[in-house]
């Protein structure tokens, strides 16, 4: 499987493969409303701690701990010596893991100030000379108080690099976490596609454009943009995402007219809000048949220039599944667009949106 290049800000190393962890592929039961609540909280001792700075940018710590089967936690520090001014790289540490079969994981991660730093990344490669990426993430504190994204791995040997930039060195070290959670995606977040929707599509139109609010070209350097109309808005779900109670979106996708010029051939945008205790979410997109392709964006309220999730898996007969982190109590934007190539319209197509509680 391949995801579609997305030249963002947010997602440094997205062009590499940030959204290769897409859940499972089978859906879910399709009858959960109820969700699970916060995703299990991780241990808030360190199963490692950092002990090698001088040489773990380039020779990966050797940290004895197998992840997928138990909660773990990696527990290391941004030093000052390192800075690089060519990338703005403050420094680099590598941990070595294992993995003792195939693992559904929620990497979680956060340090203890985020605005000091202009990005913090944590990536899993493989472990190989030359080695693959396989997931990554990062987040500056403005985004949210902590990073997260799915990860599926196979039994094998991996390495957790967690790189840091800014515009000069820091003056003093800062401490981070990175909390690599057991995760059950089809249960925590399943395919409601035969639950009630709470949230119907609705103002789309005779001519599938009234919902479109932005357009998405992924060859171009600033890819997202608000439509030139002035007549299409997002539709307001009025849906709160709690960390208790799943919601779910139910639209189509369909032809519009006159056909657009950039690489979707239809997209429908749609309000919801976090609720107080929300910090992290998932969402699912499913739809039937295999001669179009779904994808989906969120977006802060407003803000289109930088997503807050891409899910854009090159593949017309599964899910899209993303999990991420959100602020509390803000409004955002789900965008939802069949890409180009796509047939078969109108497609009916059904959102999961799942909310949960990080504790940083």
């Amino acid at each position: 499987m391949q995801t579609r290049s997305v030249a963002l800000a947010l997602l440094v190393l997205a062009a590499c493969g940030n959204n290769s962890g897409n859940g499972n592929g089978d859906g879910g039961n399709g009858d959960g409303g109820s969700g699970s609540g916060s995703i299990d909280a991780p241990p808030p001792a360190c199963d490692y701690t950092e002990s090698m700075d001088g040489t773990n940018a380039t020779t990966p710590e050797a940290t004895g701990v197998t992840i997928g089967a138990q909660n773990k936690t990696i527990c290391g520090q941004v030093d000052m010596g390192h800075f690089g001014s060519a990338a703005s790289t403050v420094d680099v540490d590598e941990y070595s893991v294992a993995v003792g079969g195939t693992a559904e994981l929620i990497v979680e991660f956060e340090d203890s100030t985020p605005t000091s730093l202009t990005d913090f990344t944590v990536t899993i490669t493989d472990a190989a000379v030359d080695p693959a990426i396989l997931n990554s993430g990062d987040f500056t504190g403005a985004l949210s108080d902590h990073g997260a994204y799915l990860a599926e791995l196979p039994a094998g040997n991996f390495n957790v690099v967690v790189s840091a930039t800014n515009t000069t060195d820091v003056s003093a070290p800062i401490p981070y976490k990175i909390h690599i959670v057991a995760d059950q995606p089809t249960t925590r977040c399943p395919d409601m596609t035969t639950a009630t929707a709470d949230y119907t599509e609705a103002n789309d139109g005779a001519m599938n454009i009234g919902n479109d609010v932005i357009t998405v070209d992924f060859s171009k350097p600033a890819s997202f943009a608000l439509t030139t109309a002035t007549t299409d808005n997002p539709e307001t779900s009025g849906i709160t995402l709690d960390a208790t109670t799943n919601k779910h979106i139910a639209g189509s996708s369909g032809m519009p007219t006159p056909a657009y010029t950039d690489k979707y051939i239809d997209r429908d945008t749609f309000a919801f809000t976090t609720g107080a205790s929300t910090n992290e979410m998932s969402i699912r997109l499913n739809w039937p048949g295999t001669t179009s392709d779904l994808d989906y964006l969120v977006f802060e309220d407003s803000t289109v220039t930088a997503p807050v999730a891409v899910a854009t898996l090159t593949a017309n007969s599964q899910d899209e599944f993303q999990t991420f982190a959100v602020k509390p109590n803000t409004s955002y934007w789900l965008w939802v667009g069949a890409y180009a190539g796509s047939t078969g319209q109108p497609i009916a197509y059904s959102a999961s949106l799942c909310g949960a509680t990080f504790t940083p």
